[in-house]
C-alpha cells in the first residue's frame, strides 16, 4: 500500500519534472522563433525584485522537495 509521504514525494517530483518541461519549451520556442527570444528577455527583465524571489523561492523549494531524499 502506498502511504501518503510516497504520494507527496511523487507530487513533488511531477511538479520538477513539469518545470523541466516548460524550460525545454521555452529553449525550443527561442531556437525556433526569432522573436521570441527578444520577448522572453523583456519578459524577464521587466519582473520585479519580488517577483524573481518568488520564482526562484518556487524552483528551489520544488527541486529540495522533489529530490530531497534521494
Amino acid at each position: 500500500m502506498i502511504d501518503w509521504s510516497q504520494i507527496r514525494e511523487l507530487i513533488w517530483e511531477a511538479r520538477w519534472d513539469g518545470l523541466v518541461m516548460i524550460f525545454n519549451a521555452l529553449v525550443a520556442n527561442v531556437t525556433t522563433h526569432w522573436w521570441f527570444g527578444p520577448l522572453l528577455l523583456v519578459i524577464l527583465l521587466t519582473l520585479t525584485g519580488k517577483a524573481w524571489l518568488k520564482l526562484l523561492r518556487y524552483v528551489g523549494g520544488t527541486f529540495a522537495r522533489g529530490y530531497s531524499n534521494n
